[in-house]
């Protein structure tokens, strides 16, 4: 993904169009949740384990860029390149990370180009959000009674086109005001963690995660005040709690402090070690 792409380079006497919410006229593969038949490994099913079926980014964006441009404000841009395969690329205007207004007083927006995304394997759901950074892709779904967030490593321009770690977060929908005193909607509460490379997709081309199913909402608001593990967490998970240790006593005090601070992070690796932290508390 290049995010300094001058749009103008790669279009000559081209209309692009960016697009809202057009028509698409593709099969839509109902998403896959099973449990796991060893997952094409040759390993044995663990009960405990939820498999989910993937598929490559550029189907599953194909098929779900209508959700996305409602529910994340990013817009497909219509660019078709000549000498390249339309598989290739997909170009997509989104929110500017941080904020701003145009000089006409418009939201500020950015182009970014998802490279070689049929390499890409993502989960075959629909999104509840996307959000596109600098270092890579994050997307959110809705699973069953859980939020799943997942982190995907995009190719950048400057490097050889690799097949990246799929980093996964499972999470407990809860009501922000429980977590983060005055504040409003929800929060998704990381449960657990997991990272994938494509060896492990198996036959199937699938996941198998640990939904944490016997952890409710109700289980988890209930250990917030219980005092934070701060030694093991500062040593194993997050060095940087080190300097607010002093502030941060309860379960409650370090997730909100790392909820916060999540909102001005654009690195995905940074995000997933924070999702790892907090979840280590539950674990």
């Amino acid at each position: 993904m290049d995010n300094n792409v001058n749009i103008n380079d790669l279009v000559e006497n081209e209309k692009v169009q960016e697009t809202e919410a057009e028509t698409i006229e593709t099969s839509i593969l109902e998403p896959k949740i099973f449990t796991p038949p060893g997952n094409g490994t040759g390993k044995e099913p663990n009960p405990s384990l939820t498999s989910i079926q993937l598929t490559n980014l550029y189907d599953w964006w194909c098929s779900y860029k209508d959700s996305v441009a409602k529910s994340s404000k990013i817009f497909t841009v219509g660019l078709k390149l000549q000498g390249i395969e339309p598989s290739d690329y997909v170009v997509v205007t989104t929110p500017a990370l941080r904020g701003g207004k145009t000089n006409d007083g418009e939201d500020r927006r950015e182009i970014n180009i998802l490279s070689k995304p049929t390499l890409l394997f993502i989960p075959n759901l629909s999104p509840i959000d996307v959000k596109i950074f600098p270092t890579g892709i994050a997307i959110i779904y809705g699973l069953e009674d859980r939020v799943l967030k997942i982190y995907h490593a995009l190719p950048q321009k400057s490097t050889i086109v690799r097949l990246p770690t799929i980093m996964a977060t499972v999470c407990i929908p809860v009501d922000s005001a429980s977590v983060i005193p005055d504040s409003e909607g929800q929060v998704y509460i990381p449960v657990n963690t997991a990272k994938f490379n494509k060896a492990e997709f198996g036959d199937n081309m699938s996941i198998s995660l640990d939904l944490c199913k016997s952890m409710d909402s109700p289980t988890l608001l209930s250990g917030l005040d219980d005092p934070a593990p701060l030694e093991d967490l500062i040593i194993k998970k997050y060095s940087q709690l080190s300097s607010q240790s002093k502030d941060l006593r309860s379960c409650k005090d370090v997730i909100s402090f790392l909820l916060k601070k999540q909102e001005g992070i654009f690195d995905i690796a940074h995000l997933y070690q924070i999702d790892d932290a907090i979840a280590f508390m539950f674990q």
